[in-house]
């Protein structure tokens, strides 16, 4: 796939430039489609805007991304969840794909997450209620949701798209985890 946008593209390119101090190399494919890297970026302000804190967010992006094994975005989000202050044994976990430590909610969330991954939100009501039981509230479970829907599209894309990451992210690379 090619990565040179239209040039009507600069205006939300540049967006993209204030909002991760550089154009990645996945958002350049967005770009070809003005209109689907605006709505991404849109996607990802507005549940940044969720009830959900701020290291939460980024364990739902992370966790589905490890879900849908992304590479690329695997690595995008372990960078802003360290950023947003998540602790660095919990995003080594989720990155694992294994237990977090030490924090019954934040692996509450990682397992509510990859179940809507992975059952593509046909979940028991007893996963709905343990997610509840962890202190989360229904609007959580509706936020749960949108984040997982605005990764769903990068990581649809990436798979056709097979963008290379980016030198800056070169550090946090990751495979997924052999399956049994």
């Amino acid at each position: 796939m090619g990565l040179i946008p239209p040039p009507e593209a600069h205006a939300v390119m540049e967006r993209t430039r204030a909002a991760f101090g550089f154009v990645p190399n996945l958002a350049r494919i967005k770009a070809l489609s003005p209109a689907a890297l605006s709505g991404y970026l849109d996607g990802l302000a507005a549940f940044a805007q969720t009830s959900l804190s701020a290291p939460e967010q980024q364990l739902v992006l992370l966790a589905a991304s490890v879900e849908n094994h992304c590479a690329y975005a695997v690595a995008v989000h372990s960078a802003l969840a360290s950023a947003a202050g998540l602790r660095e044994d919990a995003v080594s976990a989720v990155r694992a794909g294994e237990s977090i430590p030490n924090d019954s909610r934040l692996e509450a969330l990682r397992v509510f997450t990859r179940s809507v991954v992975a059952q593509r939100g046909k979940l028991e009501l007893g996963e709905v209620t343990a997610f509840l039981a962890a202190g989360f509230t229904a609007v959580q479970v509706v936020e749960v949701c949108f984040g997982v829907g605005v990764k769903t599209f990068t990581h649809s894309l990436q798979n056709l798209a097979h963008a290379p990451l980016d030198e800056a992210l070169a550090a946090l690379r990751w495979k997924a985890p052999p399956t049994n």
